[in-house]
């Protein structure tokens, strides 16, 4: 998968990661309770950057939220279905005032680098799910602290997988 190839040229590239790095850094985005990049925009520029999607997401490892039915991996599902979903509207031939808003005011960081034409044809990688031979193992190695990130949970999973098939 190749999103970079995506930007008409190297100079579009730059702009991008400058108009990233103005958003980011901005004192709009610092405010609390008024963050204009959410999780979902580090999802997208990661895969725009042909990096793993799941860079910089942590598991969920508080004992607490994982007895109450949150799921380790839930701020990460919950982040690729937005942006899934905002990719699907930018695929729909009409869009409502409501998902038009949604879709511009998503895009709007991008200072017009990455428009709904340019996001229609970003490739969002499938989420893979946890076979359930792994679960137990995981969750332990979540609640020792053996697992903090989802790079580290990929790898585990990577790692668990080789072994089962070298068995």
């Amino acid at each position: 998968m190749n999103n970079k190839k995506l930007f008409k040229s190297k100079e579009h590239y730059l702009a991008f990661r400058k108009a990233w790095a103005t958003s980011v850094n901005s004192k709009e985005n610092k405010r609390t309770g008024d963050k204009r990049v959410d999780a979902a925009h580090h999802m997208l520029y990661n895969i725009l950057r042909d990096k793993p999607f799941y860079n910089g997401f942590s598991v969920i490892s508080n004992s607490n939220k994982l007895m109450n039915g949150m799921y380790f991996l839930q701020s990460l599902v919950q982040t690729h279905i937005k942006l899934s979903h905002i990719k699907y509207l930018t695929t729909l031939d009409y869009l409502n005032n409501i998902n038009e808003k949604y879709v511009n005011n998503f895009l709007e960081i991008f200072e017009g680098l990455i428009d709904k034409d340019f996001l229609k044809h970003v490739q969002i990688p499938e989420l893979i799910f946890l076979p359930t031979q792994f679960m137990e193992e995981m969750k332990h190695k979540i609640s020792t602290g053996e697992i903090r990130t989802c790079n580290d949970f990929f790898n585990e999973l990577k790692n668990m997988e080789s072994n089962n098939e070298k068995n």
